[in-house]
């Protein structure tokens, strides 16, 4: 039986970093069913919930900053999905979990260095160019990078 399963060892024709979360030790699966998800660590973007309580709609081109730690890591919403689109073929656990009826998918600006994955950040928006304006004056007074 060892031999038959290659010893316990998987390998896969790509490079990346493994995901962990899909397939827990000792459980059974079907053929098939993903045991891990193997991650492009070059194509690094942040699915952000939209709140159903919002001023304005964001839109595709709009400038966000994301917040991890201290950092403000500056962006654009590159794609509004649908949550069903996103979830897709997962467990149903993970949109319940979620309130947000829409997903921005958010890509880094060149340069910058994202954050880790599978991390938790948070998302601002401005919803004029003078409120934008006004936050970068007020970063870059008291320091704020």
């Amino acid at each position: 039986m060892e031999r038959h399963f290659g010893r316990g060892k998987v390998s896969a024709p790509i490079a990346g970093i493994v995901s962990t979360g899909l397939a827990d030790v000792g459980q059974s699966l079907t053929a098939g069913t993903p045991i891990a998800e193997i991650l492009d660590p070059t194509d690094i973007f942040v699915d952000w919930h939209i709140p159903n309580e919002r001023l304005i709609d964001p839109k595709v081109g709009n400038e966000v900053s994301v917040l991890f730690g201290n950092r403000r890591i500056p962006g654009k919403i590159a794609q509004i999905l649908p949550v069903s689109g996103v979830y897709a073929g997962t467990q149903q656990l993970l949109a319940r979990d979620r309130p947000a009826t829409q997903i921005a998918r958010i890509r880094f600006n060149l340069g910058t260095s994202p954050p880790p994955l599978n991390t938790t950040v948070d998302v601002r928006m401005h919803y004029s160019n003078l409120s934008a304006r006004v936050a970068n004056v007020l970063i870059r007074v008291f320091g704020l990078y």
